[in-house]
Parts: C-alpha cells; structure tokens; sequence
C-alpha cells in the first residue's frame, strides 16, 4: 500500500512559475501542446507549397515542443519541491514517505554562482535518481533550512553522511 501526501508544509519556490504548481506545468505542457500542433500543421503546409526552409525551421520547433510536451508530461504534475507532514517531495521524483528513507547525504558543492549546500536522500527500494537532491541556492525561500530541521526531526534514526557531489552515483 502506498502511502499518500498529508498536511503541506512547505512549497520550494524556485522562481521558475513552470516548476513551482500544478497549475504553472500544466500551463506550460498546454503551451508546448499548441506550440507542436501548430509547428507541425504549418511546416507540412510549407513543405508541400514549396516552402523547403520554412518548413525546415518549423520541423525543428516541433522536435522542441515535443520536447517540451514530454517534459511537462502530466504524469509529473505531482513531483513538486513540496515538504509534507509524512513526506517529501522533489521536481523529479516522486512522494517519498520519511519512513522510507535509509540514509542522507550532505555537503557543499562548486556551480557558477559559487558554493552551495546540498542534501541527497536515499530510500528503500529506490534509485537514487527517483530520490530528492536539494540544493540550497535552488530556492528563493528559506526550503532547503526547513527541509534539514524537517529531516532532523522526522527521522531521528537515519544517518547523516558528509559526501562529495555526485559521489554516490561513482558507486
């Protein structure tokens, strides 16, 4: 039996309106959806009249916006960086239950603005790809301070472990 998402907590807002609601991806899986009908109904109506370049350049952006139609795939509209009463969940993974986790990583890693925090938590019966990663610049609210409190008091139990970025994925 699964166990479903409680009281919300938290919602990690990113700045990025497509990535922080339901509502925001459905947006954006509904503009990518017209954006590849309307690519593909013209550059078929350009190729057939004689318009090789414009239907070229119209058969790119239908590759994009389906592209785009299957990342904003409707399947994930409820992987959002949300912290619930009995659970966790990230942008590219699923609900996880605090119960499930087995292990979580911290440490500090290098990108372009800098050094940032991160927190990688791992899970029974589950890759690690399909496990939160949060990241402390990601967000424009305080989420990553409340996801380590959260973390801390919901599973006493789980160990804590300092690693390297992306050390876990070299094993």
């Amino acid at each position: 039996m699964t166990e479903k998402p409680g009281k919300v907590i938290l919602r990690g807002i990113t700045g990025r309106k497509m990535l922080d609601s339901k509502k925001g991806q459905r947006e954006g899986f509904f503009s990518a959806l017209l954006a590849f009908i309307v690519s593909v109904f013209f550059s078929i109506f350009f190729l057939m009249n004689g318009g090789l370049i414009e239907g070229s350049i119209l058969c790119f952006t239908a590759i994009f916006s389906g592209l785009a139609v299957w990342a904003y795939n409707p399947r994930h509209w409820d992987e959002l960086n949300i912290i619930y009463e009995n659970g966790i969940s990230e942008t590219q993974s699923p609900f996880l239950p605090f119960s499930e986790i087995t292990k979580i990583g911290y440490g500090t890693m290098e990108t372009p603005r800098g050094k940032t925090n991160f927190i990688q938590i791992f899970a029974k019966n589950r890759d690690w790809k399909k496990c939160p990663t949060i990241k402390e610049d990601e967000f424009q609210n305080n989420y990553y301070e409340v996801a380590v409190q959260v973390l801390k008091e919901k599973c006493p139990d789980v160990p804590w472990v300092e690693m390297e970025w992306l050390e876990w994925k070299k094993k």
